[in-house]
Formats: structure tokens, sequence, C-alpha cells
């Protein structure tokens, strides 16, 4: 999970030096990246990797780059549906998605996406996205 991330953002950063253009990158991550899945533990530390390896390029905007994460809960997807329906993770996903207010419909968590590829004061920036709260921005302790 990590290891992609930061392979497909390594390429994207070199070639808008290369062609001297700006650029958006949107790297995904998951609600386990902002709190922790116990029933997943490693899928959880390569979620918090790809949030914190997003907001190290914030320093970047000055010269028309942004980088950005989105952290959606439990979408509904084939993938998610089917990990509901696995004996052992099965009961702890489906008490998750409950506690967020059920599967996502798909369109919302594209919605978010799009929201941090157009809007260019996204940059750095963290957006959580949940069936209860719909797309909202990541406040961190330490933002400036």
């Amino acid at each position: 999970d990590l290891t992609a991330v930061v392979a497909g953002t390594s390429l994207a950063l070199s070639r808008f030096k290369s062609q001297s253009t700006g650029g958006v990158v949107v790297n995904v991550s998951s609600m386990a990246g902002l709190a922790p899945m116990s029933f997943d533990p490693a899928y959880t530390a390569a979620k918090h990797g790809v949030v914190g390896y997003s907001r190290c390029f914030k320093h970047l905007g000055r010269k028309g780059v942004r980088v950005n994460c989105l952290a959606p809960a439990f979408t509904d997807t084939p993938l998610v549906r089917g990990l509901l329906g696995h004996p052992q993770l099965g009961k702890a996903g489906k008490a998750a998605v409950d506690e967020l207010g059920g599967l996502i419909p798909m369109e919302v968590v594209v919605g978010g996406f799009m929201e941090l590829v157009e809007d260019e004061a996204n940059n750095g920036a963290v957006m959580t996205v949940t069936k209860k709260g719909g797309c909202v921005p990541m406040q961190f302790p330490l933002d400036p």
C-alpha cells in the first residue's frame, strides 16, 4: 500500500519538475490512516504512512505542485462487500461500518477526490469521507 504511493508520487513529482509544470497528486489512504483498525494492524500502519507521506509536500505549493490525500471510510465496492462476508474480518468490519453510518456510495468518494484536485486551496490536505459526515478536510494540531 505505502510502497506504491511513494513510487507513484515520486514519478509524478519528477514529471512535474522535468516539464516545469504544476500538477496535483491525490494519494488514497483510508480512515484507517487516521484511527486504528485493530482487526488489520498492517493495513492501518500502511495507511497512516500514506497520510504522513502526503502531508510532507506542502512546501511544493509555491512551485504549483500540490499533494493531497483522500481518506474515505468503507466505500460501497465489491471488494468491501466481500470482506464484510469474511468469517474473521466480517464481524469487526460490520461493526466499524455501522459506527461510521454505513457504506459510502462511490459518487461521494469521487466528489471528495475532485475537490482535492480542483480547489487550489487544498495543498497538503487530508480529506476524510464518511457516509454520516460527507467530505471534511482534516485539521491537525500542528498545522499552521
